[in-house]
């Protein structure tokens, strides 16, 4: 796989993703998190130093949390409640076939995604594992790996059929996908395996004004971004225009099936600076934050 990036491209890529995880960041991490202890406070009650309200005492509450002065001033057993320290669960699958990286922008903007991926849920303070997604498998992936842009050493998985029921993700995690959803099979092998039992469910997908609207012209030689093969083409007005219905019916299907689902998915344009991409989509759907 050539990732069209060479050693100075990836560094500033991954240099532009912990940029903007100072102003971006990941959505709703304190309210979606889980109830498995950690450093982040969540919405239960448990043992942090936070403190969050009262209850009346029952039989076999730990007396270390009566509220002594109250019952001083009202004769009654009371208990202390604290907000629950919790450590969000962060889940990223990645794909890394060929169409992420097949135009040098379009490579770019997948490697900055990637970047800002790892910083942001490491400025969550949360418990992130990341996955390279194939056709049969998901490969986990090392966090200094991907910070280094060592990728190609890491998949190992051929090219990605768009499933996602093999990915081990934790119950009640905040799921990630960072793809291009540039795939024939149905949207639902995606959609469905990220969403079920998720605690919340993300597509930073990337995409390039090429792949959207191509210049194609006259006699062509198409070429398929997976696989290598090429194919001669004649193309006209006509077969552009039908291209163009095609690509936008087929995101068309993908952003409806993942709001019906629940899935909050942000389209990201190559081109440009990443920050200038985020600021365009940051608060469209919520799929990404913008720091107050």
């Amino acid at each position: 796989m050539n990732l069209g990036l060479d050693k100075t491209d990836t560094k500033n890529a991954l240099a532009a993703g912990e940029a903007a995880a100072h102003v971006f960041g990941l959505p709703d991490l304190r309210d979606k998190a889980g109830r498995q202890g950690g450093d982040v406070a969540g919405l239960g009650t448990g043992g942090s130093i936070d403190f969050h309200d009262h209850r009346t005492y029952l039989p076999g509450d730990d007396v270390r949390h009566i509220n002594w002065q109250a019952y001083g001033r009202t004769g009654t057993y009371t208990m202390k409640l604290f907000r629950e320290e919790v450590q969000p669960m962060v889940d990223v699958a990645i794909d890394l076939s060929a169409s992420m990286f097949f135009e040098r922008e379009k490579a770019q903007r997948a490697a900055e995604l990637i970047g800002f991926a790892c910083f942001a849920a490491a400025r969550a303070q949360s418990s992130v594992r990341f996955w390279g997604v194939g056709e049969a498998k998901a490969v986990p992936l090392d966090a200094g790996d991907l910070l280094a842009g060592r990728w190609e050493d890491l998949t190992g998985a051929g090219e990605w059929s768009g499933e996602l029921s093999f990915v081990p993700f934790r119950r009640g995690s905040v799921r990630l996908m960072i793809g291009d959803l540039l795939h024939e099979e149905s949207p639902s092998k995606t959609l469905l395996p990220l969403a079920d039992g998720a605690g919340l469910a993300l597509i930073w997908a990337p995409f390039c004004e090429e792949e959207a609207s191509p210049s194609w012209q006259d006699s062509c030689e198409l070429e398929d971004a997976e696989n290598g093969s090429r194919m001669p083409v004649w193309c006209d007005g006509g077969l552009l225009g039908r291209y163009r219905k095609a690509y936008n019916r087929h995101f068309t299907l993908w952003t409806g099936e993942a709001h019906r689902l629940g899935i909050r998915m942000a389209r990201v344009a190559a081109g440009g600076s990443l920050h200038e991409a985020l600021l365009r989509v940051a608060g469209e759907n919520q799929a990404i934050r913008l720091n107050c």
